[in-house]
């Protein structure tokens, strides 16, 4: 009885803690050190827990990030011994999340982004004035081969499966981007969270339109403002071919209607058509290789 009050005691006060947490924040890390590092540095502890889940990354990235953060309460760290991507990274912290504490809002958080001071508050701010939403993005500024574009949410023409920023402060918006993807508690779990058949590329469109099938709105707070930083040479490597066109593929068989599908291979084949005319075979072999994944659910192994 004597070391059984004092573990209820323990039990009963971290609890009250984790309920003054308003936010976990999900960190995925792959070969981002330092971003991840900066970000985690930046927020505010007294609203947010930090779960940082290292993805095989090189050099021993989160034995680093252990070592760094083992003594701070609000971020935790833990690893994968493969690359499981986003999708499957950020459904086992959510798990972990589950374990800790009650959240009001889980905060999906790209490492490439850069926050103001003060994001974090004002985001949370706007989010608790507007009840009425359960999945929430901010006006994003993307860095693209040196060009600037203001996004609010995306656009998804599912006539050709493709995705697309929305540049205009209005309502037509499919989806938010997971850059910075704000979620509440409730509809993470009503909806299972991510769909761990997207490797890459659209799990944060599935989950939208799995939350507006399920009654579930979304909602873009344009006076909250991140910078997002896109590699443009490593997003047309032959391995970001594959899982895009792998995963528009997939998400094709689980959206699309029969009347859709014609403009969907018609585009398809002229896609092919495109690589092997300006690429060569090297790339139109990935692109197929995706394609044909796509349609039987299946992955090649991660180098």
């Amino acid at each position: 009885m004597e070391k059984i009050i004092p573990l209820l005691y323990n039990l009963y006060n971290n609890t009250l803690l984790m309920r003054k947490k308003t936010v976990a924040i999900s960190l995925i890390n792959y070969n981002s050190y330092e971003n991840v590092v900066r970000l985690s540095n930046l927020l505010p502890a007294s609203i947010c827990d930090i779960f940082i889940l290292d993805n095989a990354s090189a050099n021993n990235e989160w034995v680093h990030l252990k070592a760094l953060y083992h003594d701070v309460e609000h971020i935790f760290v833990h690893s994968n011994t493969t690359n499981r991507w986003f999708s499957w990274g950020n459904n086992d912290n959510f798990n972990t999340i589950r374990q800790i504490g009650v959240y009001q809002y889980l905060l999906l958080l790209n490492p490439d982004v850069e926050l103001e001071n003060g994001f974090l508050e004002q985001f949370l701010q706007a989010a608790a004035e507007d009840q009425t939403a359960s999945i929430r993005g901010p006006e994003i500024v993307t860095m693209l081969a040196g060009k600037k574009i203001k996004q609010y949410g995306g656009i998804t023409n599912m006539w050709v499966t493709n995705c697309y920023p929305n540049c205009y402060k209005n309502n037509s918006y499919s989806f938010v981007s997971w850059c910075c993807f704000l979620i509440t508690r409730s509809a993470a779990q009503s909806l299972n969270l991510l769909d761990e058949r997207y490797f890459l590329y659209r799990e944060e469109v599935d989950l939208c339109f799995r939350g507006i099938r399920q009654w579930h709105s979304l909602r873009i707070i344009p006076q909250c403002t991140i910078i997002h930083h896109q590699d443009y040479i490593a997003n047309n490597t032959t391995h970001f071919l594959y899982h895009r066109n792998r995963s528009r593929i997939l998400f094709s068989k689980q959206r699309a209607n029969r009347y859709q599908w014609p403009t969907i291979i018609i585009r398809t084949i002229l896609l092919l058509i495109y690589f092997t005319i300006k690429t060569g075979c090297h790339r139109t072999y990935h692109v197929l290789w995706g394609i044909y994944h796509g349609f039987t659910n299946d992955i090649k192994p991660v180098t």
